[in-house]
């Protein structure tokens, strides 16, 4: 109860960035992000039959490197070691065919 009123209980919510379960598992956060990256592999996709190659380069810099690495340092930070696996694995088998 805050000021009288009751609150909600969920099973998600998302946090600076980081989706959080009541249990404190990263299965929901993985999740989001595959599907972030699912649609970032899409858009390479289209990217890639453009001629000028760098662009191409640059757009899978920007759309995997950059926020792979910063999910990967969070997940290194609170994850189990088993979670962090399957984590970066399901990560990775999204990347492969970009």
């Amino acid at each position: 109860m805050v000021k009288n009123e009751m609150l909600d209980t969920v099973d998600t919510t998302l946090f600076l960035g980081l989706t959080l379960s009541a249990k404190l598992q990263w299965n929901s956060h993985i999740t989001r992000l595959a599907k972030r990256l699912s649609s970032a592999a899409y858009a390479m996709k289209r990217i890639r039959r453009l001629p000028n190659k760098s662009t191409t380069r640059l757009e899978y810099i920007y759309k995997y490197l950059v926020y792979v690495k910063r999910h990967i340092e969070s997940f290194q930070k609170g994850a189990t070691f088993i979670t962090l696996t399957l984590g970066i694995r399901t990560i990775l088998l999204l990347m492969k065919p970009a």
